[in-house]
Parts: structure tokens; C-alpha cells; sequence
């Protein structure tokens, strides 16, 4: 079994959320789950996160790498039928970074059409609601706690809500741990 991680960049406000990406890695390496972090190579403007402004120009792909383990590639370079699913953890920079992209619409698009599982968090579902549906999980996710995870069974869309609803890490690493756990039980059934 093989999942491909979508990054963004590294950082909450202009790429892809450190802590989620990280509880993402402990959490498939925990179910011994082979996976590839994966981002596209295009420039962004990066966010001063102590300032909390405009920066400087930089490279998704290459900013991803910093939390890409030296595993990284460049999505451009992935057959997507070689993975089983996708897991995507949140940060701003899913939206302001890749809400354009062909390239990332495609890659959503293949995994909906294969039927294969797409694990969403945080800002995740956003991108998710852009290219899907709008009200995509909304209801359930009203009463949602950081450590619950829910699920579309049409799209095959998971989602737990992450930072959203806590700043407790051991509580959004349970939420991210029971989708893994979930996905990897729907592959396997």
C-alpha cells in the first residue's frame, strides 16, 4: 500500500502546516505505510510568519522539501495509479498556491475517477470545495472535535478538522491517526 502527502510549502501561512504534515508521517509510518511527499514546482510570495506579511518569491516544491523527509518529488513526475491514496494536511497555502493548478485539479480528479481514498485536513477541504462541492462535508463537520474524523462515501473524501478545532496536538494527532487507520481499512476491505 503507498499514499502520496500533498505540501504546499512549509508553514501555515503560506504553505502547507508543519505540525499536520508531521502527525500525517507518524501516523502511516505507525501502520508501516509506505508513502511520497509530493508538491508542484511553481514560485509563490512566502509569508513572514513572525510579521505576518509579504516576503519574498520562492519555490512550492522546493520549500516543500524542508519537511519532505529527502523524499520529495515533484508531482509532475508521479503516476498516480502507482498510489492507493491521498492524504493532504492543511495550511493556507493549499488555497493561495493551488487553487489554479491544473496540474493539482488533475491530481484530485484521478484520485475521484480511480475510486481511490483522498484524506483531508484543516484547509484541505477548501481546495477539496473549489473543485467538488461546496457543501462538501459542511453539516458533518459543524460538531466535529479535533480528535473525530468524517467521511463522504460518494467522493471518497475524509476530513478531520485539525487546527480548526484545537491547538492540542495530542487531540489532532488522534483525529489524523482514526482517517489514516479508516483509510487503510477501506483499502484493504
Amino acid at each position: 500500500m503507498k499514499f502520496l502527502i500533498l505540501l504546499a510549502g512549509c508553514g501555515l501561512g503560506d504553505g502547507s502546516a508543519i505540525e499536520e504534515v508531521i502527525l500525517v508521517y507518524y501516523a502511516l509510518d505507525k501502520y508501516s505505510i509506505n508513502y511520497l511527499p509530493v508538491a508542484q514546482n511553481i514560485n509563490f510570495t512566502t509569508v513572514n510568519h513572525y510579521k505576518k506579511e509579504s516576503s519574498e518569491v520562492r519555490n512550492v516544491l522546493f520549500e516543500s522539501a524542508r519537511m519532505g523527509r529527502g523524499l520529495i518529488q515533484d508531482i509532475e513526475e508521479i503516476n498516480y495509479n502507482d498510489y492507493d491514496a491521498l492524504v493532504i494536511p492543511g495550511g493556507n497555502g493549499l488555497i493561495n498556491n493551488y487553487q489554479d493548478s491544473k496540474v493539482i485539479y488533475d491530481l484530485i480528479q484521478s484520485f475521484h475517477q480511480m475510486k481511490k481514498p483522498v484524506g483531508t485536513m484543516c484547509a484541505a477541504i477548501d481546495l477539496l470545495r473549489t473543485w467538488k462541492d461546496p457543501n462538501l462535508l459542511k453539516e458533518e463537520i459543524k460538531t466535529l472535535k479535533a480528535n473525530e474524523f468524517c467521511y463522504n462515501e460518494y467522493l471518497q473524501v475524509y476530513y478531520t478538522p485539525a487546527f480548526r478545532k484545537s491547538s492540542n496536538i495530542y487531540e489532532i494527532q488522534e483525529g489524523i491517526d482514526e482517517m489514516v487507520l479508516s483509510m487503510i481499512k477501506e483499502l484493504r476491505e
